[in-house]
């Protein structure tokens, strides 16, 4: 099924239901400023930083290809029962860690190495 992106105008196939944009170039430029200030005060959490990073959550805040908006994902460790709320960024830096380095990552050591505190970055 084809679908026409909201930004280029152009058919394309969507990767996942309900995708508005052809791409991240059409997603980032159906960004208005006004409507990104809206989306900040919409997410009323009483989270303000990313606990992997450390980042604002105003810097966090992402659109999805189907137009709808989030803010924190899941990321899971194995020595954790629960899992920590992060940010878009942590949790795909954790992801393709795993893949290139072929072993999981603990909480402490992924913010180590994500904030530059081993001499690493």
């Amino acid at each position: 099924m084809k679908y026409v992106c909201k930004v280029c105008k152009r058919e394309f196939t969507p990767k996942s239901h309900g995708d508005k944009y052809c791409g991240k170039l059409c997603l980032a430029a159906s960004i208005t400023d006004n409507e990104q200030l809206i989306t900040e005060r919409k997410f009323e959490w009483s989270q303000s930083h990313c606990k992997i990073c450390g980042r604002h959550k105003k810097y966090l805040i992402h659109k999805r290809m189907n137009g709808e908006w989030y803010l924190w994902q899941e990321c899971h460790y194995p020595e954790l029962r629960d899992p920590v709320l992060g940010c878009y960024f942590c949790n795909l830096w954790e992801k393709e860690y795993r893949k290139r380095n072929k072993k999981i990552i603990t909480l402490e050591e992924h913010k180590k190495l994500i904030r530059g505190q081993d001499g690493i970055n």
